[in-house]
């Protein structure tokens, strides 16, 4: 009986060493439509990516007075440092004085510390 169910193991073993490896023949231009398709993809994810400060711009809107006070300093130190980012920080910040006029504490620290980043 032993016999009889080792040689349904090596059978099985051979029809498996047997069997035809499942690698694709990659021409050379169906390699190049798979990289052209994948860089693609990668284009429209770049294109799409949102820029960290937007979520810290988002807490602007925030009562939570440190939180805010958090938020105006990482933006302009983002600004100070990363000149691709400067100009769209500086119109946010900007704008959010623009609209939030009534509330001077907010927008004197805003100004200030745009001041002590050299934003102005």
């Amino acid at each position: 009986m032993f016999h009889h169910i080792s040689d349904g193991f090596s059978g099985f073993l051979k029809l498996w060493w047997r069997r035809k490896p499942l690698v694709r023949d990659y021409t050379p231009k169906n390699a190049y439509a798979i990289q052209k398709q994948a860089c693609q993809k990668f284009s429209i994810r770049e294109q799409s990516f949102t820029p960290p400060y937007l979520l810290i711009a988002a807490s602007l809107n925030t009562e939570n007075l440190p939180v805010f006070e958090a938020s105006v300093y990482y933006l302009c130190t983002i600004a100070a440092n990363k000149p691709a980012h400067k100009q769209s920080i500086i119109e946010i910040l900007n704008s959010y004085l623009e609209e939030n006029q009534e509330n001077q504490a907010k927008s004197e620290y805003i100004k200030n510390e745009m001041k002590n980043f050299n934003l102005i």
